[in-house]
């Protein structure tokens, strides 16, 4: 198992582990396939299932722990920020297209977020009239349904307010607002530092912060590697989760 040291002294998966476990599951499954999109060459996965959406979640969910890191590293604070709230909501994802693969009932709610996850992109034109905007399925409909699994069928109302909580804490990073935008002025330096503030007084918190991402990645790689019945990798990941919980609850 392969791990690094936080800042904090805690330890937390390293980058190297999240690639290789993805390596290990993508070396089990159909790669994508050229097709011919829009007069252009695109790669797509030609079944497009259920798995298929979960695994491309998981890529993503990887690919912003490794962007994170270079934004951590250089003092890009907000746009963590914002990171890390697209990094919650592809999480509330990845558990919520799996469990009907546990036997969890499947909504109607998953057959429209699949349509709409792989729905291509419209050729652009300015003679269309009304833009057709991609359908999603509202994120509160996701976290209820996740709620209620988690506390056997009953709703968690709890567990949906510190959910939408979080979301609105990263909500002004994402949309820049006035408080959030501040914590780049430096004042010892009378500057705003437009170019990484790597030395930060709330760098260290952003950071902890940050780790939970790698410790809630590492649930998200058991649920996966189960579904395609790696399990090497599945009791990995699951024993690696019980040994860090402690640290970080």
């Amino acid at each position: 198992m392969s791990k690094s040291q936080s800042q904090e002294g805690r330890l937390v998966p390293s980058h190297e582990w999240f690639d290789q476990s993805f390596k290990k599951i993508t070396d089990t499954h159909e790669l994508p396939k050229p097709i011919s999109h829009l007069d252009e060459v695109r790669y797509r996965l030609p079944n497009q299932s259920g798995f298929d959406a979960i695994l491309l979640k998981l890529a993503r969910y990887i690919s912003g722990l490794n962007a994170g890191k270079l934004l951590l590293t250089n003092g890009f604070l907000q746009e963590l920020c914002s990171l890390q709230r697209t990094l919650d909501e592809i999480h509330e994802d990845i558990f919520f297209l799996s469990l009907p693969h546990f036997g969890f009932e499947k909504s109607a709610d998953h057959d429209n977020y699949l349509n709409a996850f792989w729905e291509e992109e419209p050729e652009f034109t300015t003679f269309s009239g009304k833009q057709k905007n991609r359908h999603q399925v509202p994120r509160r409909k996701i976290r209820s349904y996740l709620a209620n699994i988690n506390n056997d069928g009953a709703v968690d109302h709890s567990a949906i307010a510190t959910s939408a909580y979080l979301s609105r804490l990263y909500s002004g990073y994402v949309h820049a607002a006035a408080p959030q935008i501040l914590e780049l002025f430096d004042p010892q330096k009378a500057v705003f530092r437009l170019t990484g503030f790597k030395d930060s007084p709330l760098l260290l918190d952003h950071a902890s912060d940050f780790e939970n991402q790698f410790f809630r990645g590492v649930m998200a790689v058991h649920i996966v590697a189960r579904i395609k019945n790696i399990d090497d990798l599945a009791r990995e990941a699951f024993e690696m989760h019980n040994r860090l919980e402690c640290h970080f609850n």
